[in-house]
């Protein structure tokens, strides 16, 4: 693992633009992002943030699946600021509840997907953004942010129904990505899969654990995911992140071939309950030295919080896959 990743966030992200700039940062619907890309429009919304909005602490992100969108998560962060993911799929009574509760007044839609009827309706006394060309002059680089501050806020639904907010600051984010690296280190050649909705804590494993080590993602679009193998086939992915009902989606499809996952070098579940049965099927179509990982953990413990790396008899309980050890520096319960 490199020596920065024991810095704090700021220098971990600031270290992978300077390192990886004319690599792959993102690919969607075969057109690719490179780092540079992607410093560039980030800083720019960084700097815009800081200059506009000293004192804002949350700003929302309209959580559609693009470039734009990942930039706009990573220059949030970059400014020092915390993110709030919108769902564009959750109902407006709910995406009403989250902008009260989170409070945030500014919200970054570059994709310019939300309708002048929602700005009236769900969103009357939120600013919206929506061109980095009206945003301020690029200024200088943006200093590093103490890891005490927040990092984003995601809303659950909580038992209720009401959406729960849960808060993880830098710190928390940044232990994740130390334990995380240790479990699943990444080279700057690997291809990692992006498939979970940007509201779920999942995709900011995604986002940040291939950042810093300036590793491709892969985003494929909801057509592709009803032909997984075929995706991960065509773009040689390295690394299958996921639910467990994804792959039992693939399965029920015939996906589960060896001829499709002959680049897989990893398989990393979290998120539900992981049966024996399906290792089962993924052990007979992947190669020996390809790692098969049980990730585990609430929202609140920031994404996960114990890991399984899988081995032959696999470790279970009534057909449960083990949860495993739990992350250095963490403490758990019985």
């Amino acid at each position: 693992m490199r020596e920065s990743i024991k810095n704090n966030l700021s220098q971990l992200i600031e270290h992978a633009f300077q390192q990886f700039a004319q690599l792959p940062a993102y690919n969607f619907n075969e057109k690719s992002y490179s780092y540079s890309e992607l410093d560039s429009i980030s800083q720019t919304i960084a700097n815009h943030l800081k200059e506009k909005y000293p004192n804002q602490i949350y700003i929302g992100v309209y959580a559609v699946k693009s470039f734009e969108t990942f930039a706009s998560i990573i220059g949030i962060i970059r400014a020092g600021k915390a993110f709030v993911p919108i769902s564009p799929k959750f109902p407006p009574a709910k995406l009403q509840r989250i902008i009260e509760k989170s409070k945030i007044k500014t919200l970054i839609d570059l994709n310019s997907k939300i309708t002048q009827q929602q700005k009236h309706t769900v969103y009357p006394a939120v600013e919206i953004l929506n061109s980095v060309s009206t945003f301020s002059p690029q200024g200088s680089k943006v200093q590093p942010i103490e890891d005490t501050k927040p990092a984003y806020l995601l809303f659950t639904s909580g038992t209720t129904g009401d959406p729960k907010g849960v808060s993880i600051n830098r710190n928390q984010l940044k232990n994740y990505l130390i334990n995380i690296s240790k479990i699943i280190p990444l080279q700057s050649t690997n291809r990692c899969s992006q498939t979970f909705e940007l509201n779920f804590d999942l995709s900011i494993h995604d986002i940040f654990h291939t950042l810093i080590h300036g590793s491709s993602l892969f985003i494929p679009e909801e057509n592709d995911l009803l032909s997984l193998g075929k995706y991960i086939q065509k773009n040689k992915i390295s690394h299958l992140f996921c639910v467990p009902s994804l792959i039992k989606i693939m399965d029920k499809l015939r996906q589960i071939k060896k001829e499709n996952l002959l680049s897989i070098e990893a398989v990393i579940f979290c998120g539900e309950a992981l049966t024996t049965e399906l290792v089962e099927k993924i052990q007979q179509a992947v190669s020996n030295s390809t790692k098969i990982i049980n990730l585990y953990g609430p929202t609140e413990s920031t994404i996960a919080v114990a890991y399984y790396i899988i081995t032959n008899p696999v470790k279970n309980f009534n057909g449960i896959v083990s949860i495993g050890k739990i992350f250095k520096g963490n403490d758990v319960r019985s």
